[in-house]
């Protein structure tokens, strides 16, 4: 890690939201990871604990660190340093390519907080109750594929009000639990048009957000199947009242986060150093670790090579939020 200028120190409050590169190990075993300030474009050190565990941020700032070891796992705030214990992990829960997500804001009583698990690849799922004894592991069954007959997956899944919300080209579903998880399709009105450019075909790709007590969609236009090359962003906002996604050309003073494994989150942009009303998106797919950066209002994109003259990545990188926004 010479190549990097790290700080020694962990990241200030007024450095976040974060993104943690993770190059692998050194001779000696040890890892080799950082945490990098977006608006401040510096490298800083991880704290020890973050450094030795398996990370999986959460949309609301919260870490989930896991023990490689014994599977001890904790939630952790990453400014604060307050950590909330949790059951011990199975030794097949996904430490990469699944997301984290909680029902409420956590607290050491648990006051019904649910933490659950979602990998990116199957419908497989593993959830515990704060205060509880064990996580649980599912399979779920929402479905299959039109395309390949496999299993739906409930990827793009994010917390609201308590309940989980998940898509899927415009379909909206549920995610409740009592006790055990209850997972309902729900059909909200939704019209999506996809830009014409010159006839070429063209990808889009939904992410769900959660922001100040709101419900989005971002879609994603790629332009001649070309993942590298994002021609428009879209966004909607569950209009609940009238059950229908609606197009809105605005998210304010919000900052969108996009990331691996359907990572969805949001911020305010004051104080952070971000620029309001913008989507930054890294998703690393092989051909494109750009970050993106999307005006809402403008339709401008700028794009940064975050990751130009660093060392090889051993994993997708991460966003870490501060908590409670």
């Amino acid at each position: 890690m010479d190549e990097i200028d790290v700080a020694s120190e962990a990241p200030p409050a007024e450095s976040f939201p974060c993104l943690i590169f993770d190059y692998g190990y050194d001779a000696d075993d040890e890892p080799l990871t950082n945490i990098y300030s977006v608006a401040q474009q510096k490298h800083y050190a991880l704290t020890p604990d973050m450094k030795d565990n398996w990370i999986v941020p959460t949309p609301q700032g919260w870490v989930l660190l896991v023990d490689p070891d014994s599977f001890a796992a904790s939630l952790k705030n990453p400014i604060t340093d307050e950590a909330i214990s949790l059951p011990p992990l199975t030794s097949d829960f996904p430490e990469k390519e699944c997301l984290c997500l909680l029902s409420d804001k956590p607290t050491a009583a648990g006051a019904g907080c649910t933490v659950i698990l979602m990998s990116e690849l199957d419908s497989m799922m593993w959830f515990c109750h704060i205060g509880g004894s064990e996580w649980t592991k599912h399979r779920y069954d929402i479905g299959n594929n039109n395309s390949d007959g496999g299993p739906c997956t409930a990827a793009s899944i994010v917390a609201h009000k308590g309940k989980f919300y998940y898509s899927l080209c415009g379909r909206l579903g549920v995610l409740e639990f009592s006790p055990q998880p209850v997972f309902t399709w729900l059909m909200p009105k939704f019209s999506l048009v996809f830009p014409n450019h010159d006839g070429a075909t063209t990808i889009g790709v939904g992410s769900l957000v959660e922001s100040s007590g709101e419900l989005f969609l971002v879609y994603l236009f790629y332009f001649d199947m070309d993942l590298a090359n994002t021609g428009e962003v879209h966004v909607f906002k569950m209009d609940f009242a009238e059950f229908e996604w609606k197009r809105v050309d605005s998210i304010g003073d919000s900052v969108f986060l996009l990331g691996t494994s359907n990572f969805g989150a949001s911020c305010s942009a004051s104080n952070t150093g971000l620029m309001k009303g913008c989507i930054y998106c890294i998703r690393t797919y092989e051909f494109d670790d750009r970050l993106h950066i999307f005006n809402v209002e403008t339709g401008r994109e700028e794009v940064q090579n975050i990751l130009e003259g660093l060392p090889e990545l051993y994993a997708y990188p991460v966003w870490v939020l501060p908590v409670d926004q």
